[in-house]
């Protein structure tokens, strides 16, 4: 009996350390998510940056739009302001997300996220998002752009407007 025992045990120590394993490889896929400041929600962050940056590049305006939060925090003709709702976003689509910001964001690498208190964001900040809720499962949803500003490797020329 004594012998039994010791099989199930080694049995279940093998089980749980080839889950344990699988389960960490699963997570460091995400280098973004990796170190000591890591934010607990950074592997939905980045998936919904890989996401994110899908639709946008396939130049899905309404499935990006469907990504805002609203009022969405951006800056137009030089001045910070507010998109109130998607018409608004549509309407000002190209001013809002204009060839440098396509540029930062289609540039962007899910090993370049990376967040803090203020949310989740790429390539020193041009875009910002963050869950929309407080459960666990809450959606993340795009809360600034901050076009206007230069973001390394991107000017008015970019092979990406």
């Amino acid at each position: 009996m004594k012998l039994r025992g010791r099989i199930l045990v080694s049995l279940a120590q093998l089980i749980l350390s080839l889950f344990l394993v699988r389960a960490s490889s699963a997570q460091s896929d995400d280098k973004a998510c990796q170190g000591p400041y890591a934010r607990p929600d950074c592997h939905r962050a980045v998936a919904f940056f890989v996401k994110f940056q899908t639709v946008f590049g396939h130049d899905d305006r309404n499935s990006v739009a469907a990504m805002v939060a609203y009022p969405l925090r951006v800056q137009l003709d030089g001045k910070t302001g507010f998109i109130r709702n998607k018409q608004q976003l549509l309407a000002n689509y190209d001013k809002v997300f204009d060839p440098v910001m396509r540029c930062a964001v289609l540039s962007a690498k899910k090993e370049d996220v990376w967040g803090n208190w203020q949310g989740f964001t790429i390539n020193g900040g041009a875009v910002w998002w963050e869950a929309s809720g407080i459960s666990d499962n809450a959606p993340f949803k795009v809360r600034t752009v901050n076009n206007g500003a230069p973001y390394q490797g991107c000017t008015g020329g970019s092979k990406h407007s």
